[in-house]
């Protein structure tokens, strides 16, 4: 969010003693032991609830959300990997079959491109990374479920992207549940329209609210927190402030919206700040028109779905096609080099380094 300084008119020539701030905002990241049922509300629609069941069809004790890949574009570390990694060392020490069936179980919520990521990563370290590194059970008999309320999951991609992607998906050993609402979520337990999956990790990813910061200030915003910005990227009412990135809500001419991913936060971004320059210039602002560059989804090693609107790729292409495009878009030769080397070592070693426990263990794990 940015402000500019209120002068006799907000789009004329500002002083030198302007201060001018211009800073990416995005969803806060929700991961508490319990997720308040107003945070919940706008989640719940996505998930087939409407508003007014939400607060009493919903509840959730317990829940491990979390928006970033398990995968090779993340280095795995934190709060997610080691709940993850625990749940296979407690499975290591139970004794009681149904309870170890429990902790082997994964649910990930959601089939949008974090979700999908997500089931994948999963998939494939339970048969890759930790194949041959527990004595008293299989790892390959951990269960990956991926729920989806709505018909199909990538709903953003075409349908025979879609069908690769589950495919895909499937391959690994992903169960796919299509059109199942969850209307429960519980410590240890997955409820859902006549159906219960005891699961001792459970990854939301079906979205989370905006950053609480909107609405402090007092402008109309959707139903997940978002501000709901004027074509220049500005708030109603005040021309001197820019809201962009994922506490935007912008809706093209056509009606369509921006979605909330990189490339519109950038693109946000750099129009926000040439609009800025303008402002000091004495000229009006220009509204703003995204870009749609493309759309990329990664599903496990060697597997991604691509969609260029002119260009549709699946598998090993996609894939390379997938970290090229996050390679470059990194600052610096010396960045890309890195990050080019961290992934072709993780992928040659089936990412070992991902077994290491890091982090100091929360409460809740101390207790269990």
């Amino acid at each position: 969010m940015a402000a500019m300084p209120k002068t006799e008119t907000s789009k004329s020539k500002g002083g030198w003693g302007a201060v001018l701030a211009l800073t990416l905002c995005v969803s806060t990241l929700i991961s508490s032991e319990f997720m308040p049922v107003s945070l919940l509300t706008p989640i719940a629609s996505d998930l087939g609830v409407t508003e007014g069941q939400a607060g009493q069809a919903i509840a959730v004790s317990g829940i491990f959300a979390v928006l970033t890949s398990l995968g090779i574009s993340s280095a795995t570390r934190g709060i997610d990997r080691r709940r993850v990694l625990l749940a296979y060392e407690r499975a290591e020490r139970e004794k009681d079959p149904a309870r170890r069936q429990a902790l082997l179980t994964f649910v990930v919520i959601g089939g949008g491109p974090t979700g999908v990521e997500l089931a994948g990563a999963l998939a494939e370290i339970s048969r890759q990374s930790l194949g041959r590194d527990f004595r008293h059970f299989d790892p390959s008999s951990a269960r990956v479920i991926l729920i989806e309320a709505g018909p199909a999951i990538l709903t953003t991609f075409p349908e025979m992207l879609r069908e690769a992607a589950r495919r895909d998906l499937e391959r690994l050993g992903v169960d796919v549940r299509l059109g199942k609402p969850v209307i429960r979520v519980m410590d240890g337990r997955v409820e859902m329209a006549g159906e219960a999956i005891d699961a001792a990790t459970v990854l939301w990813a079906a979205g989370v609210a905006a950053s609480p910061i909107g609405a402090s200030l007092g402008v109309p915003m959707d139903r997940v927190g978002r501000v709901i910005v004027q074509p220049d990227l500005t708030v109603p009412g005040h021309p001197e402030i820019f809201v962009i990135g994922d506490l935007a809500s912008f809706t093209e001419p056509d009606g369509k919206p921006v979605p909330g991913v990189a490339q519109g936060a950038i693109q946000m971004g750099r129009h926000a700040a040439r609009n800025i320059r303008q402002a000091l210039d004495g000229k009006p602002y220009d509204p703003f028109k995204y870009r749609d560059l493309g759309n990329l989804a990664t599903i496990g090693r060697a597997s991604a779905i691509a969609d260029f609107k002119w260009l549709r790729l699946t598998g090993w292409i996609a894939w390379v096609v997938w970290l090229f495009v996050h390679i470059m878009n990194l600052i610096g030769f010396r960045n890309r080099l890195v990050v080019l080397v961290q992934w072709a070592w993780s992928y040659i070693t089936y990412q070992r380094a991902i077994r290491l426990i890091t982090d100091r263990p929360s409460g809740r794990e101390t207790a269990a």
